[in-house]
């Protein structure tokens, strides 16, 4: 559906209106290549170059561990969070929180199994 939507926007073209006399056109297409821009751009740019890519494996058991997690990402690093220790309403909190950083930073928290996530930074890529 949003690929259809995506093709129909490519092959719109921009029409400019000219006023004038009757004798001359109304309206002209000006045909302009639309140029496309990144939906989401990464705010935080994390130089993992001379760093080795750990993967830290976190097991909360409270709220407030969110933070740990969280600054973990914000420092480049993958985090495998281990939940199964905490309330299905806290991990609700939890995850909201997480998945808020991971737009932030353009990364993205994938299921593993019933009480196992893995959340990687923009430089990761977890298939």
């Amino acid at each position: 559906m949003f690929e259809e939507l995506a093709k129909k926007m490519k092959k719109r073209k921009e029409v400019e209106v000219v006023f004038g006399k009757p004798e001359e056109p109304v309206a002209e297409v000006v045909a302009e290549p639309v140029v496309e821009e990144a939906a989401h751009k990464p705010s935080l740019v994390v130089d993992n170059a001379n760093r080795n890519l750990e993967v830290k494996i976190i097991n909360p058991e409270k709220f407030e561990d969110v933070i740990t997690v969280a600054n973990n990402l914000l420092e480049g690093y993958t985090v495998a969070l281990n939940i199964e220790l905490i309330d299905h309403d806290t991990v609700k909190r939890m995850l909201d929180f997480l998945h808020g950083v991971c737009f932030a930073i353009d990364g993205e928290v994938k299921f593993l199994s019933k009480n196992s996530y893995i959340i990687t930074p923009s430089n990761v890529d977890c298939n």
